[in-house]
């Protein structure tokens, strides 16, 4: 039974398909347009990251960096004059595949913290929420 259609199956004429409409052929092959970032990131395996840090009285800190680990704890040291004594703390982490791309997001979320703050947040409370149906609860957000 289920190596046949319906129709041949139960002995029902079947007519051959024809389209409505005809259907056109490419006359030449179509070219991927890729952008400079994204061919930068197929080819390079680096990474780069975009953060927030929060501070004790509630500003927020957007930055990028190829090694995050270094980064917070540069910022942690006392010789970062916009960090220093502010007891920063990691909010927001997204990976990017270029410097360049980094760079933009960053640009793009600061103007975005100057003219809608609340949209930061947003972001923030939805990354935590990610990080928490993970698992990730202890990460000190």
């Amino acid at each position: 039974m289920y190596h046949l259609c319906l129709d041949c199956y139960f002995g029902r004429p079947v007519a051959q398909w024809e389209p409505s409409s005809p259907i056109p052929t490419p006359e030449q092959s179509y070219k991927v347009e890729l952008s400079d970032a994204w061919v930068d990131g197929y080819l390079r395996h680096d990474k780069f990251f975009i953060y927030i840090l929060e501070f004790d009285e509630g500003d927020l800190y957007i930055g990028h960096t190829a090694d995050l680990n270094k980064q917070l704890s540069e910022h942690r040291k006392p010789k970062t004059p916009t960090t220093t004594g502010q007891n920063p703390k990691l909010q927001y982490v997204q990976i990017v595949a270029t410097q360049k791309a980094a760079e933009l997001r960053e640009a793009e979320l600061k103007r975005l913290i100057n003219s809608n703050p609340n949209q930061i947040r947003l972001m923030i409370w939805d990354f935590r929420n990610r990080m928490r149906e993970l698992g990730y609860d202890d990460l000190g957000f």
